[in-house]
């Protein structure tokens, strides 16, 4: 996947991207604002993209509140649920992304450093 944003095939909440994960997607963090120090943290802006590899077809986790509203809302417009409706769930502090990557079973974080940065995270092999 490149850094320009692209319009999602699909919106994904981070349990949504759990199942991706599981069925071997890879987790694309993406850095969209220059992390800086902050007291006992670091300050950026990150979003996150789950990507099937083979196929390219990828999903943005969105926050589960916009999700909901634009599912009812286009319950209630009758019009169907365009992906391009949705804004990115943005990640603000090094510690939620931490939080984020642990939440979907990655042991093994990435904190891409600088805008336009992409770094590939991917669940622990399983044990046979």
């Amino acid at each position: 996947m490149t850094n320009q944003v692209q319009v999602s095939n699909e919106v994904l909440t981070l349990e949504m991207c759990r199942e991706r994960l599981l069925q071997g997607w890879e987790l694309h963090v993406v850095c969209a604002e220059d992390p800086v120090p902050a007291q006992n943290t670091v300050r950026g802006s990150w979003y996150l993209v789950a990507v099937q590899p083979e196929t390219g077809r990828f999903g943005v986790v969105v926050t589960q509140r916009d999700l909901y509203r634009e599912r009812r809302r286009a319950e209630q417009s009758g019009t169907p649920l365009d992906p391009s409706d949705y804004a990115y769930k943005e990640i603000k502090t090094t510690t939620g992304l931490f939080n984020a990557q642990a939440d979907l079973g990655i042991t093994a974080t990435v904190i891409p450093g600088s805008k336009g940065v992409t770094m590939v995270a991917q669940l622990p092999p399983k044990d046979e």
